[in-house]
């Protein structure tokens, strides 16, 4: 309960966007087309984490808050979006739309994006393997599944919240060059300018265009107090957000011949504080300086838990040394040192029935693997197994042990954050039970543990 309370002082100020509104056009949405590609597991590419909320919210304000039937939305997620997949749904897609009056195709795609050998640009399936032969074999061509969806409709809104793998050359971006634009009538919203690189914002752990774009539809965008929101209203909060709250240049971008065609109305606003958009959220950092900055791109993170451990009747006092590699964006690997000091009380063989009292240090080693959630506090779960050597003084004895971790993380900065978890497992030492009175050999252990954690 004290950590929870810890942690709300810290709220995010991101509201929750899954929440029903009313933006659906006075027109309704009956005949409008939902085509959702989302992957936050790729094969071999690390993953982008918080895509599978962002889908979430997307696809309940489709449903929810614009009125569209669940059964015009396709929604290919994780292994099912491959290139073989997508291209046969957007021929389905167009198909349905070319029996109907015109209706909005909306199409989004959450994941990678690059550029080939040949200058196309593509968006990554989930199977493609990190490298430029596999993307350029089993991408998807951006201007060649916008025509194929522009054979049923030329009402098509494409919202591409797509980031760059890292060990490619940095991509001129997912859109058509200019001299292929003029043949789509799409309106493409865009992550980023060329060059630039896309990621999330301060203490929300999912991509920042796609979450900043569904707040903008919902109201957060009409800026002229119209009661509706433009393609054009969409771009500008998002860029203006971004420019004060990012530590990167991030640049979303529009292109298409209707930038300001009306997409929703308002609904019951989000509430959202006004220093998002008119406070920078650091004054220190520079607008050009690269993601490796932001939390979610650090690899290495170090801690210092402070904290008590009960084992058995046993109360200690505990204070460790933590360090974590992260081997993917949602998996850690977790290791330190620790010291757990208590009194323990041990016979005086010298004088029957007496005992004397000295304070013990048990020093413990852990390592173990840990997972963290898209979330805004990060959430996290793990396993570690735990070495204390000599865990008695001036007895020669090994204990192990091992415990299951929970924790949650509040980002300060880009380098900074808080740290809260409990920890509950097993000790095991053969002479547990021979120094302390009515101690057993093996006993269950809990933890709990807040610790500042420096991030690179």
């Amino acid at each position: 309960m004290v950590i929870l309370l810890f942690f709300s002082v810290f709220a995010t100020p991101w509201p929750d966007l899954s929440k029903r509104q009313n933006n659906a056009l006075p027109s309704g949405h009956k005949q409008d087309l939902v085509f959702l590609v989302s992957i936050d597991d790729y094969a071999t590419i690390p993953d982008i984490a918080g895509i599978d909320r962002n889908a979430y919210d997307w696809k309940q304000w489709f449903a929810r808050s614009m009125g569209i039937p669940k059964s015009n939305i396709v929604h290919l997620q994780n292994q099912d979006a491959v290139r073989e997949n997508i291209l046969i749904q957007a021929e389905e897609l167009a198909r349905r739309a070319k029996n109907q009056k015109n209706p909005i195709i909306w199409f989004l795609f959450m994941g990678y994006d690059a550029q080939t050998f040949k200058g196309q640009s593509v968006l990554i399936g989930a199977d493609s393997e990190n490298n430029e032969k596999s993307i350029q074999k089993r991408g998807i061509e951006v201007s060649a599944l916008l025509s194929i969806l522009e054979r049923g409709t030329n009402k098509i809104n494409a919202i591409l919240d797509t980031q760059h793998p890292r060990n490619l050359p940095r991509s001129a971006g997912v859109l058509p060059r200019k001299k292929q634009w003029k043949k789509h009538n799409a309106l493409i919203f865009s992550a980023t300018e060329a060059q630039e690189e896309a990621g999330s914002l301060p203490h929300l752990r999912r991509p920042a265009f796609g979450y900043l774009a569904l707040g903008a539809l919902q109201g957060w965008g009409d800026t002229n107090k119209n009661g509706v929101v433009s393609g054009e209203e969409v771009i500008s909060f998002a860029k203006a957000v971004l420019e004060n709250k990012s530590t990167r240049k991030q640049t979303p971008q529009l292109f298409g011949k209707h930038k300001n065609r009306t997409l929703t109305t308002t609904g019951e606003i989000p509430p959202l504080h006004p220093e998002i958009i008119t406070a920078p959220y650091s004054r220190n950092h520079s607008q050009t300086s690269k993601s490796s900055n932001h939390p979610e791109s650090s690899t290495f993170a170090l801690r210092l838990p402070i904290g008590i451990t009960r084992f058995q009747y046993l109360n200690f006092f505990s204070l460790h040394l933590e360090g974590q590699y992260k081997f993917s964006p949602q998996k850690h690997i977790t290791f330190g040192v620790g010291a757990n000091i208590t009194q323990f009380t041990f016979p005086d063989f010298a004088s029957s029935n007496a005992t004397y009292t000295v304070w013990s240090n048990l020093l413990a080693y852990n390592l173990g693997i840990s997972h963290t959630f898209s979330d805004t506090l990060s959430p996290s779960i793990g396993i570690e197994a735990v070495y204390l050597p000599n865990y008695i003084n001036g007895v020669d004895a090994t204990a192990f042990g091992a415990r299951i971790n929970g924790g949650v993380q509040h980002q300060i900065s880009p380098s900074l954050s808080l740290y809260a978890s409990a920890s509950l497992g097993l000790w095991h030492g053969d002479a547990f039970q021979s120094v302390q009175t009515d101690l057993q050999n093996t006993g269950t252990i809990l933890q709990l543990y807040l610790a500042p954690q420096l991030h690179w």
